[in-house]
């Protein structure tokens, strides 16, 4: 069971996504905010994060650029509204998988995961 890390400031959507991941057979650990996500990153292992952009504390952006820097074989997925050409490429170059546009669907968001680490 692969360990998945959400990070998001919309409750809504993390409860979603916690519900879709789980269904699937996966462990999903949730951090409202990157702050969270990076006391949760040094203390666990995770085989996958999802995270959105736009957050308080830390953004997306330099969540991203602490797990590449960190623990750089670990895949990231985007999900997030911004759907600029700029954003879409900067996570690309900061080494993220997938960028995926808001609102997703689950079974795209459920693809793009089992490929990354499995079913």
């Amino acid at each position: 069971m692969a360990d998945i890390l959400i990070v998001d400031d919309n409750e809504i959507a993390i409860i979603a996504v916690d519900r879709l991941l789980s269904k699937e057979g996966y462990n999903v650990i949730p951090a409202s905010n990157g702050k969270e996500a990076l006391r949760l990153l040094e203390q666990f292992t995770f085989d996958l994060m999802v995270t959105d952009l736009e957050m308080p504390f830390v953004t997306g952006f330099d969540l991203i650029r602490h797990v590449k820097a960190t623990q750089s074989e670990m895949p990231v997925i985007v999900v997030s509204s911004r759907s600029d050409e700029r954003s879409k490429m900067e996570c690309y170059k900061l080494g993220v998988e997938t960028y995926l546009d808001k609102p997703v669907t689950p079974f795209e968001l459920v693809m793009k995961i089992k490929r990354l680490v499995g079913a």
